[in-house]
């Protein structure tokens, strides 16, 4: 078994397409296990104490910067920490995705949007409507219990 520092930038950036997620999304460190054992390597075969730890930063920083290449490549788009992901959230990470997967993401957000979007004009139009009628709906959307009295009462149900 080799060790994390016998491992090449070449090698591990060879690597990573190999280990990549199927669902084409990852955060960095999800990949550092799964890059190291397809090279067959691991945390474990690095002597222990402080010398572990420096050598596993090192290879950590090896196989960012390799993700970094890829993405610059156009092979991976990069979203930093401080960017929304392409599905609204913004949970802080580094996450990698192929360039399929970050447009199936954006395009699933802007459907969900629109569709949003949708539902608010309808809601308006319903607010609008029970205005006419002197029926108010709460900011949740629902009505107070006067206001379904009064709309029974309206509606001569």
């Amino acid at each position: 078994m080799r060790q994390l520092d016998e491992l090449t930038p070449p090698e591990i950036k060879a690597a990573i397409p190999a280990v990549f997620p199927e669902d084409g999304h990852a955060e960095s460190y999800q990949l550092l296990d799964a890059v190291a054992e397809k090279l067959n390597s691991s945390r474990d075969a690095t002597p222990g104490g402080w010398q572990q730890n420096r050598v596993h930063e090192r290879y950590t920083g090896r196989v960012k910067r390799a993700l970094d290449a890829l993405a610059a490549e156009g092979d991976l788009v990069r979203v930093g920490s401080q960017e929304g992901l392409p599905d609204g959230t913004n949970p802080g990470g580094v996450h990698y995705y192929t360039p399929e997967a970050f447009a199936a993401a954006q395009e699933k957000r802007d459907k969900r949007y629109a569709e949003a979007q949708a539902a608010k004009v309808r809601w308006d139009l319903v607010a609008n409507r029970l205005d006419a009628v002197e029926v108010h709906l709460n900011k949740d959307g629902s009505l107070s219990l006067e206001d379904w009295e009064h709309l029974l009462e309206a509606t001569g149900l």
